[in-house]
């Protein structure tokens, strides 16, 4: 996002969203780098970017004009980011269900089902007593899906219906 853009999104004027940009990039010089990093690998590796599990987006328009070019710069950021914590997300589902599937009682039923995946986060339908197993599996899961160099934090909440939810607690 450039000046311009921010500052129409925050109400603000010109000179204040360069402002804001700025002192973010002082504040946070890596991220700058890593950006570039990002875009000159992606043009160094035929226009393509790879997850944190290296499955690959070919993007077009880094060769092409002005505005394409930025646009697939924009893509080639933004795929490394929620291609990877979709990456992250799989693999701690993955995590779960195998673990759900190991504790099945003597009627073969598993203490809790995935219901749903919605972005980064997993809604159970959970035995009432195993919620604390079972908060404790889907923490560990989450947490270990992928390995990291920064520790990954997880909110849980209960309830006896999705509308009841309201308890939030962080794991990990």
């Amino acid at each position: 996002m450039g000046a311009r853009s921010l500052s129409r999104e925050m109400g603000v004027t010109l000179a204040e969203g360069e402002a804001l940009m700025n002192k973010f990039d002082n504040e946070f010089p890596r991220v700058r780098e890593w950006t570039r990093s990002v875009i000159q690998d992606a043009t160094r590796e035929g226009a393509s970017v790879p997850s944190i599990l290296g499955r690959p987006r070919h993007l077009a328009g880094l060769g092409g004009s002005p505005q394409e070019r930025a646009r697939a710069q924009r893509q080639a950021v933004n795929t490394t980011c929620q291609a990877s914590a979709a990456d992250i997300m799989k693999a701690a589902t993955l995590k779960v269900a195998a673990r759900l599937m190991t504790m099945r009682d003597e009627n073969g039923r598993p203490p809790a089902e995935i219901l749903l995946q919605i972005h980064d986060e997993l809604l159970l339908e959970v035995d009432e007593d195993r919620v604390e197993d079972i908060v404790d599996i889907v923490v560990e899961a989450m947490v270990k899906a992928v390995p990291l160099t920064v520790k990954l934090q997880v909110k849980w909440r209960t309830g006896r219906t999705w509308g009841s939810i309201q308890t939030a607690c962080i794991g990990a």
